[in-house]
């Protein structure tokens, strides 16, 4: 975070088995909520900088289009710590880790095509823009992280 390396917390009473081999996985480790908290300072920081917002929608689509490509790349790795860590079967986390670079391919083409747009109102048309207002926070699942992280 921020250049760094965070602590976790290890939590020993919770051991998760690989349904994959039957082996017995690594402790379920989450984050210190100093960590969460510093994690969205962080965010918020980088957001007032506006290094993201001042970039044109086509530039913000190039960066997530990279993003996508890195991701489909690493896709099968993904899905196999998923799966170490998670203990969700590994057809599953590959599946969802194949999703991931999807979500951000989708995300670069409203940045470039659907950045701004006209639909029917009431009493006419509506503009909608998609515009980055902010950092946001999400609690993800234990179990199925990746793609919504």
């Amino acid at each position: 975070m921020g250049g760094g390396a965070v602590s976790t917390i290890n939590s020993p009473s919770i051991r998760l088995h690989d349904p994959n081999t039957g082996a017995l996985a690594e402790p379920m480790v989450r984050a210190q909520d100093d960590t969460i908290e510093g994690a969205l300072d962080c965010a918020h920081q980088l957001h007032r900088k506006r290094v993201w917002s001042k970039k044109e929608p086509h530039e913000r689509a190039a960066v997530l289009e990279q993003i996508a490509s890195v991701l489909e790349a690493r896709s099968a790795l993904i899905g196999q710590i998923a799966a170490e860590r998670t203990g969700v079967v590994i057809g599953q986390t590959q599946r969802f880790a194949g999703l991931v670079p999807k979500i951000f391919q989708a995300a670069a083409t409203l940045a470039r095509d659907g950045s701004c747009s006209l639909v029917p109102g009431p009493h006419g048309p509506v503009e909608i823009r998609r515009l980055p207002l902010g950092p946001a926070l999400c609690i993800s699942p234990w179990n199925a992280p990746t793609v919504i992280a």
